[in-house]
């Protein structure tokens, strides 16, 4: 029946809700050790293999592997590229090294650059001080694809291919934002009136083209769901 249906995926949103909010306070807690620098999306050596992500980095935190994975999303079957027995040796991690699983992502636009070589190269990444407002700024949401991060496709060169988000709860998507709280929204809310993925300035904008690429990503979204 649908009403038990519903019922079950709004149980499932509050527990996808709960875990990002306990990813949210790890990373706040991350922060104020490494002034107010949020973690690297990813980073390794000199190639691929060797990568590690936001998720290791904020683990000592969070102290769960559980919370990384969604029970609406598919992605939370699969586990993340730095969970591979060959990654984590090329890492220099021991394989009784906690794994994650690929529900959640970073905001692209929110997280530094890959491709550092240490946790310390955080000079990379983004600071809580330098965001106009950290309230409105998403910093980690669901992903389809199970990438270490995601961003609002307002690029038309990227309409062919599935959107990275998950928008698996009823139509909506939990989103987790820099100040540490988290809603459930649908994924046009933050593109309009304001753009949320944008870590330097907050602003709407109205432009017909800009609004064409975000009605086509939201139609994207719900497509995927």
């Amino acid at each position: 029946f649908p009403v038990f249906a519903r019922a079950r995926e709004n149980a499932r949103r509050a527990s996808c809700l709960s875990n990002q909010k306990q990813i949210g306070l790890g990373i706040m807690q991350y922060t104020q050790d490494y002034d107010e620098k949020l973690p690297l999306r990813q980073y390794g050596g000199g190639y691929w293999g060797a990568v590690n992500s936001w998720r290791r980095s904020t683990y000592p935190y969070t102290k769960s592997t559980q919370i990384y994975s969604c029970p609406s999303n598919t992605s939370n079957a699969t586990q993340a590229d730095d969970s591979y027995d060959s990654w984590l040796t090329n890492a220099g991690l021991p394989l009784s090294s906690p794994r994650f699983f690929r529900s959640y992502a970073a905001n692209a636009s929110q997280y530094g650059i890959s491709g550092g070589t240490t946790p310390m190269e955080y000079d990379r990444s983004s600071s809580l001080s330098a965001l106009v407002d950290v309230s409105r700024t998403v910093l980690v949401t669901e992903s389809k694809e199970g990438d270490n991060n995601v961003h609002m496709n307002d690029d038309p060169s990227r309409f062919s291919s599935s959107t990275d988000t998950f928008p698996g709860h009823l139509g909506t998507v939990i989103f987790l934002f820099c100040d540490g709280h988290a809603k459930a929204m649908k994924p046009s809310a933050t593109g309009n009136p304001v753009n949320m993925w944008n870590v330097e300035e907050n602003v709407g904008d109205n432009g017909s083209e800009v609004m064409a690429r975000l009605n086509n990503w939201t139609t994207l979204c719900n497509k995927s769901s």
